[in-house]
C-alpha cells in the first residue's frame, strides 16, 4: 500500500510562508497554478532573466534574485521549478543567503491521492506500462519511479540515479539513422538541435526548428545558421508555438523561460502566433519529435495527424 503524507509534508512546509516560486517560466506558472489546488497561495516569482522581472502571471509580480536575500529568512520559502537548471539555482541561492529552498513533485501528490482512491486499477494499469516499454532501461526507470511513490519524502537528487543528462539521446535507446528528419517544439536557442546533430554525425535529411520567444528566436537563427555549415541536411526555423489550431498566445517572453498565460490576467504579456503541425508541415515525413513545452504536448500531436511518420 502506498503511503500519503508527502502532501501533508508539503503543506505544512509551505503554510503560513512567503511563497516564491524560482524561475517564471512556463513549468513555474504551472506549479503556481498547481499550488493553488493544495491551498498554498504563491506570492510572487523570482527570475534570472531581466526580460521577466516586473512581469505577473495573475497578479503575482517576478522580482529580481537579490530582492530574496533582503527578505526575513524566517518567511520564506522558495521552491525552485526547473529540472535542467536545479543544482545552479540552489547553489545560487544558497550562497546568497536563502535558507529555505525545496523542490516539489507534484507528480507524487498527484500519484498519491490517485492511487488512495483507485489502488486495484493502479496496479493493473502499473504492470501494462511496465508490459509496453520498449527496452530494459525503460523498465528499470519506471519500476525506480514507481518506487518513489512509497517514500513519505523525496530528496532533491532522488531522480538523479535515472536521469540522463543526454535525456533526448540516450545511449542504448535511441538510434539515429542518416535520414532523419528531427522536429524540435520548445528549441531555445538550439540546444538540442546541437546535441541532435552531434549525435547523428552531422548526417540527418532536415531540421524543423520552433521556438514562439523573438527573443529567443533570434538567437536560434544565428545557432541555426553555424549549424547549417557542418551538417549534410537542411535546418529551417519556424518563430510560432504549436498548438492543434491556428491562433495567438499571450506568455512572458525571456532569455530562458517563456510562460504561456493567461492574457485576462496580465495586461503586460507578449503575444505570439500559434500554428499547427499539419499547417506547416502536413504530408512531409518526421522522423523524431523532441517537445519541450510543458504541458502543451498533447494539443500539439493533435494538430500533427497528417505527418508521415515511423517517428520517435
Amino acid at each position: 500500500m502506498l503511503k500519503s503524507n508527502y502532501l501533508n509534508d508539503i503543506q505544512k512546509k509551505l503554510n503560513g510562508k512567503r511563497v516564491c516560486i524560482f524561475p517564471m517560466g512556463i513549468a513555474g506558472t504551472s506549479m503556481s497554478d498547481k499550488l493553488r489546488t493544495i491551498g498554498i497561495e504563491v506570492s510572487f516569482f523570482c527570475d534570472n532573466s531581466p526580460q521577466s522581472w516586473g512581469k505577473c502571471y495573475k497578479g503575482k509580480e517576478c522580482l529580481r534574485p537579490e530582492i530574496l536575500a533582503q527578505m526575513p529568512q524566517d518567511e520564506l520559502a522558495v521552491v525552485i521549478e526547473s529540472a535542467k537548471y536545479y543544482d545552479e539555482i540552489k547553489r545560487q541561492l544558497l550562497d546568497a543567503g536563502i535558507k529555505n529552498v525545496m523542490r516539489i513533485f507534484f507528480e507524487k501528490i498527484s500519484a498519491e491521492k490517485y492511487t488512495s482512491e483507485n489502488m486495484e486499477a493502479f496496479l493493473d494499469k502499473a504492470e501494462d506500462v511496465k508490459n509496453i516499454c520498449a527496452d530494459q532501461r525503460s523498465i528499470d526507470v519506471y519500476e525506480y519511479l514507481l518506487s518513489s511513490w512509497q517514500e513519505d519524502s523525496i530528496a532533491d537528487d532522488y531522480f538523479k540515479k535515472v536521469c540522463d543528462k543526454n535525456q533526448y539521446f540516450a545511449e542504448g535507446v535511441i538510434h539515429l539513422k542518416e535520414d532523419e528528419v528531427f522536429v524540435d517544439l520548445g528549441a531555445y536557442t538550439g540546444d538540442t538541435a546541437r546535441s541532435f546533430l552531434e549525435e547523428s554525425r552531422g548526417k540527418y535529411e532536415k531540421m524543423h526548428l520552433f521556438e514562439l520567444d523573438p527573443f529567443i528566436y533570434r538567437q536560434l537563427m544565428k545557432n541555426a545558421a553555424s549549424m547549417q555549415e557542418e551538417g549534410t541536411g537542411l535546418i529551417q526555423c519556424y518563430p510560432y508555438g504549436i498548438s492543434d489550431q491556428h491562433g495567438t498566445i499571450s506568455f512572458v517572453s525571456g532569455d530562458i523561460n517563456s510562460s504561456i498565460l493567461d492574457s485576462s490576467d496580465n495586461a503586460d504579456a507578449d503575444a505570439g502566433e500559434i500554428r499547427t503541425l499539419d499547417e506547416l508541415l502536413g504530408g512531409e515525413k518526421v522522423t523524431f519529435i523532441k517537445m519541450d513545452i510543458e504541458g502543451a504536448e498533447l494539443s500539439a500531436l493533435r494538430g500533427g495527424g497528417k505527418n508521415d511518420s515511423g517517428t520517435e
